[in-house]
């Protein structure tokens, strides 16, 4: 599935587009006293604004649900791979193990969101218009943060040795 690395690579700021929406939607009422449009169309500008809050509201809860089902190690690997938060201790093994652990979270994750009603069909359905949401897929295509994040995190005797000249 597409949408789990979209859903992924955006929900560190879904809070901050929800609460954009929010003021839109204050500064278009206030606002719509000098509006000389139709008053229809500016209620229905305002309805629409509400919905794809609401849509990503349902997102965004449905993302934590899934979150809370993943365990502390799963949970670091997301968390340092998509939304660059340091991990609660430094990664431990290689960076194959990294790579294979990454991929099998991203199955189970694929897994969890179709059980939850989250599939590209519905996904794209309900956000193929949103700018924000179509920006975070070119984002989540950036394989160079798979071992960047990895050699970010991870113990001290795990990086490479930079320069074997000797002194």
């Amino acid at each position: 599935m597409q949408c789990a690395k979209i859903i992924l690579s955006s929900y560190k700021n879904l809070d901050k587009v929800i609460s954009a929406i929010d003021e839109s939607v204050i500064e278009a009422c206030v606002g719509s006293y000098k509006d000389k449009r139709r008053v229809e169309k500016i209620f229905e500008d305002i309805l629409k604004k509400i919905e794809r809050k609401n849509k990503l509201l349902e997102l965004k809860r449905k993302v934590d649900k899934v979150f809370s089902l993943l365990s502390d190690e799963e949970k670091d690997l997301l968390f340092c791979k998509y939304l660059d938060i340091s991990p609660k201790t430094p990664f431990n093994f290689s960076l194959r193990t990294y790579f294979r652990k990454q991929a099998n979270l991203l199955e189970k994750l694929d897994r969890y969101f179709s059980y939850i009603g989250i599939n590209d069909e519905n996904f794209f359905k309900d956000f193929s218009n949103d700018r924000y949401m179509m920006s975070a897929k070119i984002k989540s295509d950036d394989v160079k943060r798979l071992a960047c994040s990895y050699y970010k995190y991870c113990a001290e005797d795990k990086k490479p040795i930079k320069d074997k000249k000797a002194v």
